[in-house]
């Protein structure tokens, strides 16, 4: 069994840190920046994500947040310390600098490997035994294969859907490394990320994002965990995607296919500005099959400027734009959305 509410804070909160956390967290105090949330797209918001549907009014945010700076591989380095030395460096790749670090660990023929595609949050520390090393393998070279056992508390899916397990899970995934240029790399491994309870709301931002129902008068919170680096895009395009079964129909999909995300920037003011494809603009044929009316093009105005300001009417910092056509950010000003009770 295992549900799919999202608590306001994760579960795994009162378990104790793990000593390579720790010393993790030590090197990370010398060596990262430690950023305030005033400027940029950065200030990280703690939401309700149970009880009835609400109007949201802006959550205080914390005042820091650390940002990870891992290293990369040295020469010599064991398969053990490689693929422990990977683990450190996924985090980064969540939060900030896209899996470049992380990637430095992998040979060529993990290329296609996608950090981005799920998360596994575990608890405890993850243990690293070489199970076996081979003259030759199905990589063509001499391999080794290192086994890491991990205990998982949930998982997030490519949306940001996060899902809590009823009991902590043990698992052992398997990591195959090849030689290459003399040194030791990952040829072979297991899709996606996994993030300690302790990085979890460094590397994550937690969103609503915005939905209405069937009537397009009621608001309703869907609440995700986004990666820090893009957080801003990825809300962008839930907000234009489908809503979850989870959400048992209860929502409607407003964008309904037609519209989807060109370019989401962020200014170091923290200054958002979104620009969707051209479909969202109607001036030149509003009666092309994709055209919205403007009750629609208003709404879904409304829904993503109240997910990007966390639920604040913000119409300073947020321009909403069709690519090649008109500035909409004024677009829902007259519209008027209620809660539910």
């Amino acid at each position: 069994m295992r549900r799919t509410t999202m608590p306001t804070m994760p579960a795994w909160a009162a378990h104790p840190m793990p000593a390579r956390i720790r010393r993790a967290i030590a090197a990370v105090a010398i060596a990262a920046a430690v950023l305030t949330t005033a400027a940029g797209c950065d200030g990280p918001f703690s939401l309700p994500s149970s009880g009835a549907v609400q109007t949201l009014a802006p959550a205080e945010p914390r005042d820091r947040r650390i940002y990870t700076a891992p290293s990369g591989p040295s020469d010599g380095m064991t398969p053990e310390v490689v693929v422990e030395g990977f683990f450190d460096a996924m985090p980064a790749g969540v939060q900030s600098d896209g899996y470049r670090t992380a990637r430095m660990f992998l040979a060529a023929d993990a290329a296609s490997w996608d950090g981005d595609v799920a998360a596994a949050v575990i608890i405890g520390e993850p243990r690293f035994t070489r199970r076996s090393s081979a003259v030759g393998g199905s990589h063509g070279s001499g391999e080794s294969v290192v086994a890491v056992d991990v205990q998982v508390a949930g998982r997030l899916d490519r949306h940001g859907l996060y899902t809590v397990y009823d009991d902590v899970r043990d698992e052992t995934l398997a990591y195959t490394l090849v030689m290459e240029n003399g040194e030791w790399r990952i040829a072979d491994l297991p899709a996606g990320v996994l993030i300690s309870q302790t990085d979890f709301d460094q590397v994550y931002r937690q969103v609503t994002v915005q939905r209405t129902d069937a009537a397009h008068r009621t608001l309703i919170p869907d609440i995700r965990w986004l990666a820090w680096r893009d957080w801003y895009a990825r809300a962008v395009r839930e907000t234009l995607a489908a809503p979850p079964d989870r959400l048992g129909g209860a929502a409607a999909d407003v964008a309904a296919g037609r519209v989807t995300l060109v370019d989401a920037a962020c200014s170091i003011e923290g200054d958002i500005t979104v620009t969707l494809s051209a479909s969202f603009d109607d001036a030149d044929d509003p009666a092309a099959p994709d055209a919205l009316d403007d009750d629609t093009r208003a709404l879904l105005v409304r829904l993503i400027r109240l997910t990007l300001a966390d639920g604040d009417l913000d119409y300073e910092t947020i321009r909403i734009l069709a690519d090649g056509g008109r500035d909409h950010s004024l677009d829902d000003v007259a519209l008027t959305l209620g809660a539910a009770d």
